[in-house]
């Protein structure tokens, strides 16, 4: 459907620009923003971003020169979103390089940070109609840009999303997309893609068993010169790869995971992560959700492995959110999604990753506009261990103390239907969840409710409680210990959670 519009501020403050002096508002007026399948906020009318070290803007009394920052308690930029940074507050946005810095002062300065850029959807710029404003330029201004800042931002790896075509079957498409993917194989650094809906060589038979021939057929050439892959699956085929990077001493991986991935394609996936638990690593997948239909939970797969701290995606016309989950080990997992085709503004991600203070800056720009979107959806900061993961366990021990949750964690879960009723959580909170696929046959405990009050079962449809589950809050309970003893019955470990899981 078709959301609201909402007001958006950008920054056009340039790193490159020649000069690095000026700051100013770009107020682009109302840009349609359509639905999110989880309804994620986007937040309207953004006060002017953070740059130079600097908190977000509210008033500038001139360029560069701001009069009223945003502050909130304890003197730092936040917002407070649910779904959203849970536990990353908005914190200031640092530019990664002077533009009038010299090439010699960057490599200077190459060790103490680096940069992993995010490429969403192509498909409507490699059209090149002007459908939803999206032109080819925009795409090529793209590929320019990587090329120009790759010693600038000391690029360490670039990663598309997904749907790198409208229609997989159309060469001319292909070739459009090329003449920008051209550029940024010629850089020499080390990429990675995954297909989306829209690279499928039939849209109307999405899990067919020859779903990515025309993928396979236009991308495999550029895969197999590709001197960072270090795998794909299945044989012969690369809708599921793994590339290696390395970057400031510190090793990374970015696991691509097909759209809608098969169990043997995880099972693969997970062999990669265990065969190199040391290599930090990052899943690209063009939308988490797809397939959860069949069963299919990509977030609580990547929960199992201690090396991932990003999953990126894009398919959405939401255009971004990003959200904190957390591993079975209670370590943050940055799940990111990224798409700007529908807005025709040509925008795309990049992460700066800061060693000395361990810290990652998160920025979005559009090349071919040449200005940054500063709203706290579109440039934030998390904490990131630089740290050995050697000295780390990759599995959890027989016995683990389980770590309460804070808030009650209501979201959308495989394996949960329409018919249910209603769950009352420790605080008094209500929601309307599904049933776990049985009928009703077990009343009650049919709801998908967990750690709360379930309510009666009916046995009706409802729209609003569709695949919904809630996992109430136990915050304020004593957190159990270790068992003194097994009883006779098998029993299960229970991770640790330290936030709500939504």
């Amino acid at each position: 459907g078709s959301g609201p519009s909402q007001p958006r501020t950008w920054a056009s403050l340039h790193p490159w620009d020649e000069g690095f002096g000026g700051l100013e508002a770009v107020n682009t007026g109302s840009i349609p923003m359509p639905c999110h399948l989880l309804s994620f906020a986007l937040l309207g009318n953004a006060a002017v971003g953070a740059v130079g070290g600097q908190l977000p803007c509210v008033e500038a009394t001139s360029p560069g020169v701001c009069s009223r920052p945003l502050m909130t308690q304890g003197g730092s930029a936040s917002v407070d979103w649910s779904l959203l940074q849970q536990k990353s507050s908005v914190q200031r946005g640092r530019l990664a390089e002077d533009a009038a810095s010299t090439k010699a002062a960057a490599s200077s300065t190459a060790g103490e940070h680096f940069t992993v850029v995010i490429i969403p959807d192509t498909q409507f710029m490699v059209m090149d109609n002007g459908y939803s404003g999206a032109w080819l330029h925009e795409w090529i201004s793209q590929a320019d840009w990587i090329v120009e800042q790759q010693h600038a931002l000391n690029i360490a790896a670039v990663i598309h999303v997904g749907d790198v075509v409208e229609e997989a079957h159309r060469p001319w498409e292909w070739d459009n997309f090329f003449k920008g993917w051209d550029k940024v194989e010629a850089t020499g650094i080390p990429w990675s893609v995954v297909p989306g809906n829209h690279d499928l060589t039939s849209m109307a038979q999405p899990f067919a068993s020859n779903r990515w021939d025309d993928y396979n057929r236009f991308m495999e050439p550029v895969f197999r010169r590709n001197p960072n892959l270090h795998g794909n699956f299945p044989p012969g085929k690369y809708e599921n790869s793994v590339v290696f990077f390395d970057a400031s001493g510190i090793e990374f991986m970015v696991v691509g995971i097909e759209l809608g991935p098969t169990q043997e394609s995880l099972d693969w996936a997970s062999s990669q992560l265990n065969q190199y638990p040391n290599k930090r690593a990052i899943i690209n997948n063009h939308f988490v959700l797809w397939g959860a239909e069949r069963g299919i939970d990509i977030a609580g797969w990547a929960k199992r492995h201690r090396n991932i701290f990003m999953i990126h995606q894009g398919h959405d016309c939401a255009r971004e959110w990003n959200r904190v989950i957390h591993n079975n080990w209670g370590e943050p997992i940055q799940e990111v999604l990224a798409d700007y085709q529908c807005s025709g503004d040509a925008f795309l991600r990049y992460y700066t990753f800061h060693v000395t203070e361990h810290r990652v800056d998160a920025f979005t720009y559009s090349p071919s506009l040449r200005v940054f979107e500063t709203d706290p959806n579109s440039q934030w900061s998390f904490d990131f261990n630089m740290g050995d993961l050697r000295a780390l366990p990759t599995t959890l021990p027989a016995s683990t103390t389980v770590i309460p949750l804070v808030e009650n964690y209501y979201r959308e879960a495989p394996r949960v239907g329409g018919w249910g009723g209603w769950c009352t959580c420790p605080d008094g909170q209500r929601y309307n969840v599904g049933d776990n696929y049985d009928g009703c046959a077990n009343g009650p405990a049919s709801l998908a409710c967990e750690g709360g009050a379930p309510g009666e079962c009916v046995k009706e449809h409802d729209s609003t409680r569709q695949g919904m589950k809630v996992t109430c809050a136990t915050a304020g309970l004593p957190t159990p210990q270790p068992e003194q003893a097994p009883p006779s019955s098998s029993t299960s470990t229970e991770a640790p959670r330290v936030e709500n899981d939504y």
